[in-house]
């Protein structure tokens, strides 16, 4: 699927990405949008685990709706990330929340735990290219931050 201009005809979230990426320090230089796409996660729904290959891929979730969590279950419809760092498994959990936004390397393990409520993202991957610094570590790290963009309506999503 195309970029969505419709949603976003000035490109105001690649340009949050890019912020971003400049604020990170990590020496990654986005390129263009290689496919995009929704997620309708219904009650009970998850996403196993898996990554977006092949090639060198930046992907970033758009959380659009909060989710429910229970005593019982304090990590539904959370974002669990697993990557091979060294000689280590680098594991980190994300509650989502509405505009809360990762960035990662396309090849970071990732999937949700399953969904107490409905809810809905949006998924986007991007070509990138690195640089050299003399401490970077491309495709070591994941990125949580919170865009103010206005969200998108959600008859535009459906």
């Amino acid at each position: 699927m195309e970029y969505p201009d419709k949603i976003d005809p000035t490109f105001e979230f690649q340009e949050f990405i890019k912020q971003c990426l400049v604020e990170s320090n990590l020496p990654i230089k986005m390129g263009d949008c290689l496919k995009c796409w929704g997620l309708k996660y219904p009650v009970g729904s998850y996403s196993g685990m898996h990554c977006h290959q092949p090639g060198k891929q930046l992907s970033v979730v758009l959380f659009l709706d909060d989710v429910e969590t229970s005593e019982l279950y304090p990590l539904a419809g959370s974002l669990v990330t697993l990557q091979p760092y060294e000689h280590d498994i680098n594991h980190v959990r994300v509650k989502p929340t509405p505009g809360g936004v990762v960035i990662m390397d396309g090849r970071v393990f990732h999937g949700t735990y399953p969904t107490l409520n409905e809810r809905k993202v949006f998924v986007a991957d991007f070509a990138y290219e690195t640089y050299t610094t003399p401490s970077s570590k491309a495709g070591t790290a994941l990125i949580y931050n919170q865009t103010t963009l206005p969200m998108p309506n959600r008859s535009d999503l459906d």
